[in-house]
């Protein structure tokens, strides 16, 4: 079995869970409510924009 396939399910998806480690996760996340523009987000952590609204969207409902 794959470790994709092992790995613990949670509110992020699995994509970003890929890309991004926790610590990376929470420096997005308060970039982002900080006011960092977007698409500077998305350059520097390589997610879409729509996944930075999707985090956001799940940090603030967790």
């Amino acid at each position: 079995m794959s470790q994709l396939a092992l790995a613990p399910r949670s509110s992020t998806p699995r994509a970003v869970r890929d890309r991004l480690d926790i610590e990376e996760l929470e420096r997005l996340l308060v970039a982002a409510r900080a006011g960092v523009p977007r698409m500077r987000l998305v350059a520097e952590f390589g997610v879409s924009r729509n996944t930075i609204y999707r985090l956001l969207q799940a940090a603030s409902t967790a």
